[in-house]
């Protein structure tokens, strides 16, 4: 059992110190998380989240809590009695084996937790369709809650002074 909690305390040490290089530190995380599924502790989890938010290190903090959340479905992140320590629950959580899959992909075309990691493993999100006459009345309406006329946003509109070209597409003057 000791050499096992070495090789986790490991595993986090490596992911820690992988940081720096992004794409390294895509694949550390994947271990950690499928060392977290077979023990089902989030204890190493925890304890790497932990160390990056006291490095500082928010982007990373915040990727690998995405990550996790979007892997362990259902797992609970709470700050522990001491008001320190980080404890990460994922006894009742439930495996996205979709999402693993995806992640074992990121490491294969190299992707950086840096970058593109979460969206990658969150799957394609797809983006709805904007609805000008909706989108238009509700600017209208929050504009007209803060005191503006109909005339004065037309007119901040005209003073974009917003052109349209052969293409079709919108250029700012």
């Amino acid at each position: 059992m000791t050499n096992q909690v070495n090789d986790i305390k490991a595993l986090e040490n490596k992911f820690i110190t992988s940081m720096g290089s992004g794409i390294s530190a895509t694949e550390s995380l994947y271990n950690l998380i499928a060392n977290a599924n077979t023990s089902k502790s989030g204890q190493s989890l925890a304890s790497a989240m932990f160390r990056l938010k006291a490095k500082g290190d928010a982007q990373g903090y915040r990727a690998v809590s995405a990550i996790i959340g979007e892997i362990f479905k259902g797992a609970k992140l709470k700050t522990a009695k001491d008001k320190k320590t980080l404890v990460l629950d994922i006894s009742k959580s439930e495996l996205n084996e979709k999402s693993m899959t995806r992640f074992a992909d990121a490491i294969n075309k190299k992707l950086s937790i840096r970058s593109t990691l979460v969206k990658h493993i969150k799957g394609t999100v797809e983006k709805k369709d904007v609805e000008l006459p909706k989108s238009s009345k509700a600017y209208y309406e929050r504009m007209n809650k803060e005191g503006f006329t109909l005339d004065a946003i037309i007119a901040s509109f005209q003073a974009l002074r917003i052109e349209m070209p052969k293409d079709g597409s919108l250029i700012k003057k």
